[in-house]
């Protein structure tokens, strides 16, 4: 595959229906809402392929992410000091996922602006 074409698909491809969006202005927005169908399906995929043991562990882990968005979470402690923090709901004896959410410190309406 050429890097055009490449360029091109990745241009077109979402994974949410634009037409459903809500934008900012609407009380009802929510920031990563393109992420929604994909986080559902994987959701309702690592449930379905697992029984869950008796003994789960509750992990936050976060995701490295050095761009502009609202939700970034800044832990100086961590090794990945800057990204997107997710909670997840572990097997304590395999490490597989069962559920997961990501964390977003206030349910921002707009995104943020940053001056500078």
């Amino acid at each position: 595959m050429t890097r055009d074409r490449f360029m091109k698909i990745l241009k077109y491809f979402h994974l949410s229906d634009r037409e459903m969006e809500k934008v900012a202005s609407d009380e009802d927005f929510y920031l990563i809402q393109k992420l929604d169908p994909l986080m559902t399906d994987m959701k309702k995929n690592f449930k379905s392929h697992f029984n869950p043991y008796q003994n789960m562990s509750v992990d936050e882990t976060m995701i490295k992410y050095k761009g502009r968005l609202g939700i970034i979470q800044y832990m100086p402690k961590k090794p990945t000091k800057r990204g997107i923090k997710i909670w997840m709901l572990c097997d304590s004896s395999f490490g597989y996922v069962y559920d997961f959410d990501d964390y977003v410190e206030k349910r921002i309406k707009y995104p943020e602006v940053r001056k500078g």
